[in-house]
């Protein structure tokens, strides 16, 4: 093959060819990677500040009384 098409003058690598496209790459990697930390962390903090309302919410009412039934009634319970 060396034959037919000869030696290559200007060898050159893939990185150098498409260093634009890496650099590109590399920047919308880093975007998505940030963005799914921001989406976690806001789903933290959303349950975080979800379970404090519930607990003070919770909390605030005081818990029905059951009513006694007839056994109860008889031995004191």
């Amino acid at each position: 093959m060396r034959e037919l098409w000869g030696e290559a003058d200007n060898q050159s690598t893939a990185s150098e060819l498409y260093e634009d496209m890496l650099a590109a790459d590399i920047k919308r990697i880093r975007a998505d990677e940030k963005q799914e930390r921001d989406e976690l962390s806001e789903r933290l903090v959303g349950n975080l500040y979800r379970e404090i309302a519930e607990e003070s919410s919770s909390s605030a009412s005081p818990p029905e009384r059951r009513r006694r039934g007839v056994f109860g009634w008889l031995f004191g319970r």
